[in-house]
């Protein structure tokens, strides 16, 4: 299996995630103002990002995903 890459921009005013090279997440990053992260059900990892105007929830089937994802945005953010 391959092995997924990760990564976080943070240029200009947009925070991205990628995952392998594709566009995940694209948030104006000064309009973050929190983020929240659980286990949903038993295989279900969560993570939501709050904006003024919105929330966005972001599901992932692997703990892998989710726990490499939060890392990233906790070193950008």
């Amino acid at each position: 299996m391959k092995q997924l890459k990760y990564k976080i921009t943070t240029n200009g005013s947009f925070l991205k995630v990628f995952i392998n090279n594709l566009l995940h997440i694209c948030v104006i990053q000064k309009d973050i103002i929190g983020i929240q992260s659980w286990l949903e059900g038993s295989n279900w990892y969560v993570i939501e990002i709050y904006t003024a105007n919105k929330t966005i929830k972001c599901e992932y089937d692997s703990y892998e995903k989710w726990s490499k994802i939060l890392n990233l945005l906790n070193q950008n953010l």
